[in-house]
């Protein structure tokens, strides 16, 4: 019986360690990926609060910028 039990007891208790460390990663890159997260959204937060702070005649918002790139005319309609 122990010349049976040990191995497998060895081989569980290795295969444990691994399952423990890759939950450790998993969990390591989960906090990663929470942290980039909150701060791209507080960026375009910032962002957004600029362009509506910085709205005047001279300049248009911040996020109609791609749209005078991309429109065909040049010109954008939807700004005043």
């Amino acid at each position: 019986m122990v010349v049976i039990g040990l191995p497998l007891a060895f081989i569980l208790w290795a295969r444990w360690d691994k399952w423990r460390d890759a939950l450790q990663h998993a969990r390591g890159r989960l906090k990663r990926m929470l942290t980039v997260g909150i701060l791209v959204a507080l960026l375009i937060i910032v962002l957004g609060w600029l362009s509506w702070q910085w709205r005047a005649p001279v300049a248009p918002a911040i996020w109609l910028l791609p749209l005078l790139v991309l429109s065909p005319s040049g010109s954008c309609a939807a700004s005043t």
